[in-house]
């Protein structure tokens, strides 16, 4: 896929070097995730606005049967959010700025695109086998970064996210295929099978404050979340993948990022169309 789109690949790896030449940003560093807490003022904005829709939803209400008739996975109710509404612009616009965009970016080595923006609610009621509560990797294209945004104080009795580094899950992946106890990347195991392989010390637990992030590759960090605690956790989600993604629609006579007048857009116009035409 990076020769079929090796026109689109050159900008969005040309676009890349302009703008590293201005900024000076976060680093995902090479296990795979990183923390932004000094942005209150970028994130605040867009925090305010998710938490209107969450309080709009009527999901804080909900009986935790009404939410298991009305959502696929009841112990984490996602949202997406409409980023063509001029309500939500706020969080679109963080998305494209320099401080959450360029970290995602240098990870990936060009301008991602955008696979999803959504709003997740965690009831923290009950665990189910089998699911995404229990340690795994995301099925993707083998490397992504997800932006998790904290829309409270989120602490370890709030079911947080909780991952290991890129390269401990490496090894442990290994370990467990070789055993046969997985096949595919992205196949849930236990906490007894798992910590075979490596220390409950080993494990990072993303308790975060309001207004603060977690950058993490969660198709190469293993990591579980939601898990039953005493109080429920909410957050705003950013997920950037690359621009030869498998979950990307592809057409050979639809480049709407090529079309037109690209090259007389300023930076900022040639940026929000490599992040968003791709899906939005």
């Amino acid at each position: 896929m990076p020769i079929f789109i090796s026109k689109e690949m050159k900008i969005r790896i040309d676009m890349l070097k302009t703008l590293n030449q201005k900024k000076d940003v976060l680093k995902i560093s090479n296990e795979g995730f990183a923390i932004l807490d000094s942005q209150v003022n970028l994130l605040k904005p867009a925090v305010d606005v998710a938490l209107k829709i969450m309080a709009n939803s009527g999901i804080y209400h909900s009986d935790y049967n009404q939410l298991k008739s009305e959502y696929k996975k009841p112990f984490l109710c996602v949202q997406k959010i409409d980023l063509n509404a001029d309500n939500n612009a706020p969080i679109k616009k963080i998305i494209t700025s320099s401080e959450i965009l360029l970290p995602v970016a240098n990870y990936l080595n060009h301008i991602p695109i955008l696979a999803n923006a959504q709003l997740l609610y965690s009831p923290n009621k009950e665990m189910e086998d089998g699911r995404s509560q229990q340690w795994h990797l995301d099925g993707g294209d083998g490397k992504n970064i997800k932006v998790f945004i904290a829309l409270e104080d989120i602490n370890k009795d709030q079911g947080p996210f909780t991952f290991i580094t890129k390269s401990l899950s490496n090894s442990i992946y290994k370990s467990l295929y070789n055993l046969t106890i997985v096949s595919k990347r992205n196949y849930k195991v236990s906490d007894e099978n798992f910590y075979h392989f490596c220390k409950e010390s080993d494990v990072i637990v993303g308790t975060m404050k309001k207004n603060t992030a977690i950058f993490i590759d969660t198709d190469s960090c293993y990591h579980y979340g939601s898990r039953p605690a005493h109080r429920p956790r909410m957050l705003l989600e950013l997920e950037y993948r690359l621009a030869f993604s498998r979950d990307r629609n592809f057409s050979l006579f639809d480049r709407k990022y090529l079309k037109g007048n690209f090259n007389t857009l300023s930076n900022d116009q040639k940026i929000e169309k490599l992040v968003f035409d791709s899906r939005f």
